[in-house]
C-alpha cells in the first residue's frame, strides 16, 4: 500500500469494538487493536479521534487519544480492549499526525474460539471504491458466508450519501442485480452494511443458496469515503481486506504468494474485477506464475475461459481444478495482465478448505508501482501466545534481481520490557520477478530472537540499483488450535 507523501495526514481506521456485530453475520464478540509505524525522520505527534456510528465523539483514554511515535520506523500499538474509557460498541477513528504514518488494524475474538482479520489504515480516502468479492447467506463447506462492507465518511464537516451497486458473479444465472442509494453517514463515522440483512440480494437459481458477486461503492457530491470489507464464514472464519480506491487500478498486478493444493491445504484463489467499462473477451486475462525454490513446474500460465462483464469478477481458482491447469503442491509468485490493457483490480483469497477454518485475503500490487522501499509496521517472532508473522517481499522487476538490505527496528515497548534496542540489518537477494520470504515462525529469520517485535524496512543495498518492491504480511499462530488465527495485509511502500 503506497503511503501519502504529505507531512500532515489524516488516516481512517474502521474499528469494531467488543460487540456482536450481527446475529446473522457472526455471533462473536469482536475487539480491535491497531499498530502505527512512523515513516518520517522526526518523532510523530499523533491525535486519534474516535467516533460512534451516529457521528458523536467516542471518548477514549487520554493516552490513546494523544501520543507520540518514535522517528525512523518507530512503532506503537494501541489496543482498544485495554482502554478503560471506551464503552462497548463499534465505531471508527481518524488519526492525524505531523509525520507520515502507516497503520494496520487487527480484529480479534478474544478469549473465545479464535476469529481474526487484519487490514490497513486508509491513508488516501476517495470518492469511489471497488469490492471484488461479497456474499449474502451463501452456503459453503464452512457454513453460511456473509459479507460486511464497512464505509467511513472521510469528510470532516459534512454528512455523505453513499450508493452501493452490486454485480452478480458471472456464469451463475438467477442472481439479483441491485443498487442501494439510501445510506447516509455522519462525518468521521462508519456504517456497517451487513449483507446478511440485505433482502434484495436474492437468487432464483435452485442450485445455489444465497448470493455472490462484486460491488462498487460511490460517495455523492465528489465527497470522500474509506471502505473495508469483512467476510464471515461459518462459526469462526473471517476474511478482511481493503477495498480498492479509484486511484489504485491498473492493467497489471503482482501477486507475492500464490499456492495451489499444498499438503497443508493452502490455496490462493485470485479474483480479478473488470473495471474497463465493457465486457472482457475470453483469453484477455492471463495469470503467469514463477515457482519458488524447490517447486515444479518452474512456470505455468492460464487465461480466463469465460467472458467477464463490466465490474464483474473472474476467478483463477486452484480449488477443485485439475492439476493440468493448476499444479498440485505448488508455491510461488504470479502476475495478472490484461491483453487489452484494461483496468483491473486483483484480490487474493487464502483458504484451507477441508483442512481448517483459516481464512484471509490480501490485495494485489499494481505492477506500475515504482516504489523501492517496503515498510512492515508489525513484525513479531514466536511470542509466548504463539503469535508470529511472515513477510513475503515481491520483486516487481521481471528482468533483474533486487539486492536489498533488511532493517529490523525493535518496538519501544519491546525495549521497555527488557528486550534489546539493537537494530538488526542484513542483506538479501530477491530473484527477478520472484519473492523473498521472511518468516518469524519457528526457526525462521534467525537474525532476530524469539519474542522480538518491531517493524521492518526493506531498501536497496548501498551502491546497487533500486528495483520496485511490494510485500504481503501474514499474521499467524504457531499453536495448533480450532478456529481462525490467520490474517493478512499489505505492507506500505515509499520511493
Amino acid at each position: 500500500m503506497k503511503i501519502s507523501k504529505s507531512i500532515l495526514i489524516a488516516m481512517s481506521l474502521l474499528l469494531i469494538l467488543t460487540m456482536a456485530v450481527s446475529a446473522e453475520a457472526t455471533t462473536k464478540i469482536l475487539s480491535t487493536n491497531y499498530t502505527l509505524v512512523n515513516l518520517g525522520s522526526s518523532e510523530a505527534s499523533v491525535t486519534a479521534a474516535y467516533y460512534q456510528p451516529n457521528g458523536s465523539v467516542w471518548d477514549a483514554d487520554n493516552a490513546n487519544e494523544s501520543f507520540t511515535v518514535a522517528a525512523n520506523y518507530g512503532q506503537k500499538i494501541i489496543a482498544q480492549y485495554f482502554d478503560s474509557t471506551l464503552t462497548d460498541g463499534q465505531g471508527s477513528v481518524v488519526i492525524s499526525a505531523d509525520q507520515p504514518l502507516g497503520a494496520v488494524a487487527q480484529i480479534l475474538a478474544r478469549n473465545q474460539v479464535p476469529t481474526s482479520g487484519a487490514y490497513n489504515g486508509v491513508i488516501n480516502p476517495a470518492n469511489k471504491f471497488y469490492v471484488p468479492q461479497a456474499f449474502r447467506n451463501l452456503s459453503s463447506a464452512n457454513g453460511f458466508v456473509n459479507t460486511q462492507i464497512v464505509i467511513q465518511n472521510a469528510e470532516s464537516g459534512s454528512a455523505v450519501n453513499v450508493t452501493v451497486a452490486f454485480i452478480p458473479f458471472p456464469g451463475i444465472t438467477g442472481l439479483a442485480t441491485y443498487s442501494n442509494s439510501s445510506i447516509t453517514i455522519q462525518p468521521g463515522a462508519s456504517y456497517v452494511y451487513d449483507l446478511s440483512d440485505e433482502s434484495n440480494l436474492t437468487s432464483t437459481n435452485p442450485s445455489i443458496t444465497g448470493w455472490t458477486g462484486s460491488a462498487v461503492v460511490t460517495a455523492g457530491s465528489a465527497m470522500n469515503i474509506a471502505v473495508v470489507v469483512s467476510t464471515f464464514a461459518g462459526a469462526n472464519s473471517l476474511q478482511t481486506y481493503n477495498a480498492f480506491d479509484e486511484g489504485n487500478i491498473s492493467s497489471g498486478w503482482a501477486i507475492p504468494q500464490f499456492t495451489s493444493k499444498l499438503p497443508n491445504g493452502l490455496n490462493t484463489p485470485v479474483l480479478v474485477q473488470n473495471l474497463s467499462g465493457s465486457q472482457l473477451a475470453i483469453d484477455d486475462l492471463t495469470l503467469n506464475c514463477v515457482a519458488a525454490t524447490g517447486f515444479t513446474p518452474a512456470t505455468f500460465s492460464t487465461t480466463n475461459t469465460t467472458t467477464v462483464p463490466a465490474n464483474a469478477v473472474y476467478a483463477f481458482n486452484p480449488v477443485g481444478s485439475s492439476d493440468a491447469v493448476f499444479p498440485a503442491n505448488w508455491s510461488g509468485s504470479c502476475n495478472v495482465t490484461s491483453g487489452s490493457s484494461s483496468n483491473l483490480v486483483v484480490l487474493v483469497q487464502m483458504r484451507r478448505p477441508g483442512f481448517s477454518e483459516e481464512f484471509a485475503a490480501y490485495e494485489g500490487i499494481a505492477t506500475n508501482s515504482t516504489d523501492t522501499q517496503v515498510i512492515v509496521p508489525l513484525i513479531s517472532k514466536n511470542q509466548a501466545n504463539g503469535f508470529a508473522t511472515a513477510a513475503i517481499i515481491k520483486n516487481l522487476d521481471n528482468a533483474n534481481a533486487a539486492l536489498v538490505t533488511l532493517v529490523y527496528t525493535p518496538s519501544a515497548s519491546y525495549v521497555a520490557g527488557g528486550g534489546s534496542n539493537t537494530v538488526v540489518e542484513f542483506d538479501a537477494t530477491i530473484p527477478a520477478g520472484g519473492n523473498l520470504v521472511q518468516s518469524q515462525r519457528f526457526n525462521g529469520t534467525p537474525e532476530i530472537p524469539d519474542g522480538w517485535y518491531g517493524s521492518l524496512l526493506v531498501h536497496v543495498q548501498t551502491g546497487q540499483v533500486a528495483r520496485p518492491l511490494g510485500a504481503l504480511v501474514q499474521l499467524t499462530n504457531t499453536f495448533t488450535q480450532p478456529g481462525d488465527t490467520f490474517m493478512a495485509h499489505m505492507a506500505f511502500t515509499q520511493p
